[in-house]
């Protein structure tokens, strides 16, 4: 098998000198040119193929982390056996359940991938294939993981994949997969995190002797040039405080701009709020108000008359506000095709009360502002 994807993957891949040995600040905007015509529609320095779901394997070093293993997907219940009938109701649901043994995560995450394997229905429908190159026996997957999981669902054989020619260097992997995973709206702050890390030490490693600006990261990373000193002030927290890290892998801490703030304490204070965080005894919203308190309180005395006042973490809502007004924005926010992964999530804020309506409009608001980082 091997001797024949290599026949098959014959043209050159990217140009013939290797310019990723001296990847300059200079040559940002060339690498980022070349990644996109070599993953563009047209290339001529790719092979489209069908393969065998069995020929190709995860990459493990993929930002992205899954709770299933692809052996737990080959068994489970699949919407599109026919007592199921591309159907997921509650039925289906209560199997799932019982299937991942009620774990959550697992649950969560193999719902969504039906819900991506019904949109695609049979892999000749799908429209963008995943993208993978030759390692040993197998083909890797560099980008597309979840649309090959949603093939095992749909109990597929085969899937469209364009064959680059070459491994990708470290670099370009990295690049490549934030690339591919940076819109994707289930993707976790954590798993951001681990590839915006990995990105920016690779880079470093390819310019012995420079640090990384938040410049140079945006340009990278096409991402604001206030989000990337976002992402390596975090970094540069968690190197001292594990604590911050973990609060944001459990999910403690899903906003890119709470993260920012807490890093921006000394470590002593940090691991107090963290600590409070993890008990429960303080919300995440509280820490960043905290953070905020000078600019809250000239707000305040700026805006006596308005029932709404806005500022950097969401909306203050006075005595004199609408609740039925604000949840009902909520509500249709939730109805958005974008947004509508979010209804279960809300479900659990208490919209009858004041508090529980400030909380669910402020985790829209985080929400948000990822979104159109």
């Amino acid at each position: 098998m091997e001797d024949q994807l290599k026949k098959r993957a014959r043209l050159p891949f990217g140009q013939k000198k290797d310019t990723s040995k001296n990847l300059t600040s200079d040559s940002v905007d060339k690498w980022k040119q070349a990644i996109s015509d070599q993953l563009s529609e047209t290339t001529t320095y790719v092979n489209v193929q069908n393969v065998a779901l069995t020929s190709m394997s995860m990459d493990p070093e993929n930002a992205r982390q899954f709770k299933i293993e692809i052996e737990e997907l080959k068994k489970a219940p699949s919407p599109f056996e026919s007592e199921y009938g591309k159907t997921v109701d509650e039925k289906f649901i209560s199997q799932i359940r019982l299937y991942f043994s009620n774990d959550e995560q697992k649950v969560a995450e193999y719902l969504g991938l039906c819900e991506l394997a019904l949109s695609i229905e049979k892999p000749s429908q799908m429209i963008n294939p995943v993208t993978s190159y030759l390692e040993g026996s197998k083909l890797a997957i560099l980008a597309g993981h979840r649309r090959y999981m949603a093939h095992w669902i749909m109990k597929a054989s085969e899937i469209q994949t364009k064959i680059l020619n070459a491994k990708p260097s470290k670099f370009q992997h990295t690049l490549l997969q934030w690339f591919e995973n940076q819109h994707r709206e289930d993707l976790k702050l954590y798993e951001r995190l681990i590839n915006i890390r990995k990105l920016a030490q690779l880079w470093e490693m390819e310019n012995v002797g420079e640090k990384i600006s938040s410049r140079k990261l945006a340009s990278l990373a096409s991402i604001s040039r206030s989000y990337a000193g976002f992402y390596l002030a975090i970094i540069a927290a968690t190197l001292d405080n594990k604590l911050l890290e973990n609060s944001i892998k459990t999910g403690k801490i899903e906003s890119l701009e709470a993260a920012y703030r807490l890093s921006q304490f000394n470590l002593s204070i940090q691991k107090e709020l963290l600590n409070k965080l993890e008990s429960g005894e303080m919300l995440v919203n509280d820490v960043i108000k905290r953070n905020l308190k000078t600019t809250d309180e000239l707000n305040q005395s700026n805006s006596n008359s308005s029932l709404i006042k806005s500022h950097d973490t969401g909306l203050h809502i006075r005595r004199s506000t609408n609740l039925k007004a604000i949840a009902r924005l909520i509500e249709v926010a939730l109805e958005n095709e974008e947004l509508s992964y979010l209804k279960s999530d809300f479900a659990n804020f208490d919209f009858s009360s004041k508090k529980g309506i400030t909380a669910a409009w402020n985790k829209l608001y985080e929400v948000l502002i990822q979104k159109i980082a």
